[in-house]
């Protein structure tokens, strides 16, 4: 197919958060194209195959926008994508909601290293405090017979008390794993349905990559109280496995929102 027979796509996106490469992809059954949007949110796409594609905006590695465009032969179709920010207030967040594990302990070697790999740091229980713990204390990565539960303290003050909103972004899953999270060792929220992942051995095969999903778990007022709030966060799955080959999960990032 030549030039001519081919079109093009050029665009504005918005709404990707400051500091992070805002990434177009272009895509239908037979055919994906990608560009990296500059610093302007401009991006550009040519010699794509005519069809209608689905065009998704990527906030690093994270799907934060899509919509549909049409492309002809020998003609320039113009788009505009722009993301916009989930509900509610961010108090704290630990990590960066970007589809990747990036800054959390051991992230940088599970591309390359086993999670057994003595080069890693040991994976153990974590008890992380907002405000003080650095984010590379937080676990890339949460196996139910591992290194269950991570722990999250931080502080309420007595007119800070209400509903929040817990998102908890992960960016892969095996064996069926998802979180299970529990306030102050006195209200337990209920569990959520498994995400959709590639059946496979999942993070043991070198890879944090998978199906980005988001949790929300909304933590009502009476589970908490002013001073040190503990969140406990578990995995829970319906199937089997032992060590790292157990239901699990890795983090992209965790949010405390104010609904």
């Amino acid at each position: 197919m030549g030039s001519t027979e081919r079109g093009a796509v050029v665009g504005q996106v918005g709404g990707v958060a400051y500091g992070l490469p805002a990434v177009v992809g272009l895509s239908n059954a037979n055919a994906q194209y990608w560009s990296r949007a500059d610093g302007s949110g401009r991006f550009t796409l040519t010699g794509v195959r005519p069809g209608q594609y689905r065009l998704t905006l990527y906030q690093g590695e994270l799907e934060v926008a899509q919509s549909t465009v049409n492309i002809n032969a020998g003609a320039t179709t113009r788009a505009r994508v722009q993301a916009h920010a989930l509900a509610g207030q961010v108090k704290w967040q630990i990590g960066t909601p970007d589809g990747t594990p990036a800054g959390f302990l051991n992230a940088h070697l599970l591309a390359s290293a086993h999670p057994s790999d003595t080069r890693m740091t040991p994976w153990a229980p974590v008890t992380y405090s907002v405000g003080t713990s650095r984010p590379d204390a937080f676990p890339a990565t949460q196996w139910r017979d591992v290194n269950s539960p991570t722990r999250i303290q931080f502080v309420l003050a007595a007119n800070e008390l209400r509903a929040y909103r817990l998102r908890l972004f992960i960016s892969l899953a095996q064996a069926g794993g998802r979180p299970t999270v529990s306030v102050n060792q006195q209200w337990t929220a209920p569990v959520p349905q498994a995400s959709s992942q590639p059946d496979s051995r999942g993070i043991t095969r070198g890879t944090y990559r998978g199906n980005n999903t988001v949790f929300d778990v909304s933590v009502p007022a009476a589970a908490l109280h002013a001073g040190l709030n503990t969140l406990e966060i578990g995995v829970a799955s319906g199937k089997t496995g032992q060590g790292f080959l157990s239901p699990g999960f890795v983090f992209d990032s965790v949010q405390w929102v104010q609904e």
